[in-house]
């Protein structure tokens, strides 16, 4: 499979997702394999907790792929869809997106940096 996007730190966002080649809108990007748990019991505060994904009401999850890097957009070029019965969430082109553009998703929460 050849790689079409990479994460690398941008100046302003920390980590971020960059596409290595352009997609077309409906283009599914990413697809890849979640590991839910129960929200309750994950209360440390550590390097993942910041990159845990909402998954239903009662758990969150962890990805395989690199949907946990992509930073938050008002004005988003890609969508996840969960697909609650494989355990698993497919990345979306929204738009069509350019080679070397950064992948931004809407935050499920509001972004901590906001009043």
């Amino acid at each position: 499979m050849t790689c079409l996007f990479f994460a690398k730190s941008p100046t302003t966002h920390g980590f971020g997702v960059f596409s290595t080649t352009a997609f077309l809108r409906g283009t599914v990007i990413e697809e890849y394999r979640v590991f839910p748990f129960s929200a309750p019991d994950y209360v440390m505060k550590d390097a993942l907790s910041d990159h845990r994904l909402a998954w239903s009401q009662y758990e969150d999850a962890m990805a395989s792929g690199y949907a946990c890097l992509y930073n938050h957009s008002d004005d988003p070029n890609v969508a996840l869809e969960y697909e609650k019965e494989q355990v698993l969430i497919r990345v979306r082109a929204l738009r069509d997106i350019t080679c070397g553009e950064e992948l931004f998703k809407r935050y499920a929460c509001a972004p901590w940096w906001r009043p």
